[in-house]
This record gives structure tokens, sequence and C-alpha cells, in this order.
């Protein structure tokens, strides 16, 4: 009888430390999953209602990004035909954080700029034609690790092409302009 107490009791230390290494492994990919920020590029409306366009770079993740930074990859020909308050062909120092949850955004352009070309004769060639299609790298890295991760996405503001007050200009510049016009 002590002999089957004996063997019992052995086998029930062996399943103790497999339930322990397997909840060790859990908790490992639990801190892990609650550490990986995912950073994304996308287009935002200025929350001021002027029609102002943002780019934002948003941490969707469960962690905090760090070194975060940005390039963008687009026709320079196409972008000067608009008109981009965000200058492309600068190099940044990366952003040292996007907190969980948070994001980044600044100003890109208009909307009503970015869906006809700024020179006359362009536009009348063209057209209502928005901005081409541009790919937006961002690049971070996570706490713990020395790897950077990298995404690669495609912003296209022609998006908002037939939603209403999108191709509007800002109720400002056409005060703006009603009191010039009406001033001489």
């Amino acid at each position: 009888m002590q002999e089957f107490a004996t063997v019992l009791s052995g086998f029930a230390t062996v399943v103790i430390a497999v339930l322990t290494l397997f909840l060790w492994k859990e908790n490992r990919l639990l801190r892990k999953a609650g550490s990986n920020p995912i950073v994304v590029a996308h287009f935002d409306m200025h929350p001021d209602g002027t029609g102002g366009v943002n780019m934002s770079l948003s941490n969707i993740g469960t962690g905090p990004a760090l070194d975060v930074s940005f390039e963008i990859e687009a026709n320079q020909d196409n972008f000067n035909q608009y008109s981009i308050q965000l200058d492309i062909a600068r190099k940044r120092a990366p952003m040292t954080l996007i907190a969980q949850g948070e994001k980044v955004s600044f100003l890109f352009g208009v909307a009503h700029n970015l869906f006809t070309p700024k020179n006359l004769n362009q536009a009348k060639q063209l057209g209502s034609k928005p901005l081409d299609p541009f790919n937006v790298i961002v690049k971070w890295s996570m706490v713990g690790s020395k790897v950077p991760h990298q995404k690669k996405y495609i912003l296209d503001i022609s998006q908002y092409v037939g939603l209403p007050g999108m191709m509007n200009k800002p109720p400002s510049l056409k005060i703006a302009v009603f009191v010039k016009v009406v001033g001489t």
C-alpha cells in the first residue's frame, strides 16, 4: 500500500511540474502579446472642421511603440501638382514613443487642394483628379527587443471622393474670398 502511495505521489509531482511549465509558457506568451505595438499610417480629418486632412500614425497594438519613424514613397512630380503641407523629402528623427492606443497627427493638406491640381492648366487637363495613392513606410521597435518592425501602407485620398463636404473649401476660406471680392 505504501508503494502505491509513493507511485501516486510521484505521478502527482510530475503532473504538477508539467502544469507549472505549461503555465510558465502561457504567461510568457501573454507578456509578449501584452507588449506588441502595431503602428498604422492613415488619414484623419482635422478636428477643427476646417477641411484639413491629417496624416496619422496610430498605435493599435498592445504595448508602447518606440523610435517611431516614417518615410513616404511617392511620385514627386504628382505631389508637386497639389498643395501638400507635409514636406515628404525631409528626413526626421524618430519619435521617442507612441503609447498604446495613442496617435500622432500632423497636417497633410487641405481636402479641396488634394482633389484638384494647383496649376489651373493641369486642373483643366486632369479635371478633378485627386492626388495619386502613395506608400508610407512606418518603422518602430518594442520594449525589450532590438529588432525593428516595419510595415508599408498605401494611403489614397480618393477614398473620400464623393463624400459630402470633403471637396468643399473650408468656411474660413470661403469667407476670406467673399470679403476680398466684396471689399474690392
